[in-house]
């Protein structure tokens, strides 16, 4: 009765071009993972410095979230 599932982190103190690269890298494996999320510090690295990798992860349908 316990399930899983998978979500792919970007690393807040790499950049958005590396962020990028590691979705689209991860899109080959799309139907093993549900969403994206930011790990690792969070000071010096504000989330909307991943806007547009967020917003592309969307549009290709999958969830959001931001942790710590």
């Amino acid at each position: 009765g316990i399930t899983s599932e998978l979500i792919l982190c970007f690393l807040r103190h790499l950049s958005e071009e590396e962020a990028f690269a590691t979705l689209e890298a991860a899109l080959p494996f799309r139907d093993r993972f549900v969403g994206v999320g930011l790990d690792s510090s969070e000071k010096g690295h504000p989330p909307e410095k991943f806007a547009r990798v967020f917003a592309r992860a969307g549009a290709l349908g999958l969830r959001r979230v931001a942790h710590a």
